[in-house]
């Protein structure tokens, strides 16, 4: 019976909040209601579950929809919470970006490949808490989501991608979390510059402000510095705007020079920003997404865009 329901901290239920699912209480083998659907929450709960010393409610997994959506709904609120125990943050940022990764996979790749490789990215996103696991890095993990759904939901889908790709390479669980880490985290930078400015459109910006735009890679560096990331998710962050033909930036860093995994996360990038609405734009179809790039060879990789293309039609790498 204990396998229907699904633990949750108590004080990841937030006061001044309503959720659509209902919790309970365990007592003993027992099961017992604790509050219904669409019920709010108020500190007098928080109270009176921490004076009885319950730390942990319980939800059935028929309403895990609902759970995660109430997460998601709040997770920047429950990040910033410094007085929620950093375990309980840490799992709640867990449950949420697993949640949105899951909404990527079904939207972005083949049925055939959802399942096994939602399942090496879900493992990556548990493994990844622990990077967030201080006070300071979810402090900054909150600031990112807490920014806008655009940046983090933009930082999740070249995770996701950027994963699939290099699961064609095998190069191993530790880059494929260092390197879903940094592409998570690629657009950090972005939030120390002016908010209007992340409106433009960069290709047309003046140059006064163009330059200030390069400097986000930099900027996302230096604001991951208390964030325990490895050099690999670093790399990640700091050349993600960088080309083949070297004419990227901030570095203008060229070919070989980029380590492959920096241009995968590169070119996810790339792609996922091309098929995301734009404040100047409309998305792009996948097809027209990757027709944009291939015509842009002083971009690209072109084995690590075969392997894109694999992975997004289910192609064989060989005959594309």
């Amino acid at each position: 019976m204990a396998d229907l329901y699904i633990p949750i901290a108590t004080r990841l239920i937030l006061p001044s909040t309503k959720a659509g699912f209902v919790s309970y209480l365990k007592q003993g083998d027992k099961y017992v209601l604790y509050s219904t659907s669409g019920e709010q929450f108020s500190a007098e709960h928080q109270l009176r579950l921490e004076i009885q010393d319950v730390n942990t409610l319980y939800v059935h997994k028929d309403e895990e929809e609902e759970l995660n959506a109430y997460v998601e709904r709040y997770i920047a609120r429950m990040l910033a919470d410094g007085s929620i125990p950093m375990s309980a943050r840490a799992e709640a940022w867990t449950r949420s970006a697993n949640s949105v990764a899951r909404d990527l996979f079904e939207a972005k790749l083949p049925p055939r490949q959802l399942q096994e490789q939602y399942n090496r990215f879900q493992r990556f996103i548990t493994e990844s808490a622990t990077l967030f696991r201080s006070p300071r890095g979810l402090k900054e993990l909150s600031k990112l989501i807490a920014h806008g759904y655009d940046i983090y939901n933009h930082g999740l889908g070249t995770a996701v991608l950027t994963a699939c790709v290099l699961m064609t390479l095998d190069g191993g669980e530790d880059l494929l979390a260092d390197c879903g880490g940094g592409a998570m985290l690629h657009d950090y930078g972005k939030l120390s510059l002016d908010p209007d400015l992340l409106k433009a459109d960069p290709d047309i910006m003046p140059l006064a402000q163009r330059r200030i735009w390069d400097t986000h890679p930099i900027l996302g560096v230096q604001s991951c510095a208390t964030i325990p990331l490895s050099p690999e998710s670093i790399h990640c962050v700091l050349f993600h705007h960088e080309r083949e033909d070297g004419k990227g930036f901030p570095g203008r860093v060229k070919g070989e020079d980029i380590p492959l995994y920096a241009r995968i996360v590169a070119l996810c990038e790339h792609y996922d920003k091309l098929t995301r609405k734009q404040y100047y734009r409309p998305a792009y179809k996948p097809y027209e997404a990757l027709k944009i790039i291939k015509q842009d060879k002083g971009m690209y990789n072109r084995d690590a865009f075969m392997r894109l293309v694999s992975v997004l039609s289910e192609a064989d790498v060989a005959s594309i």
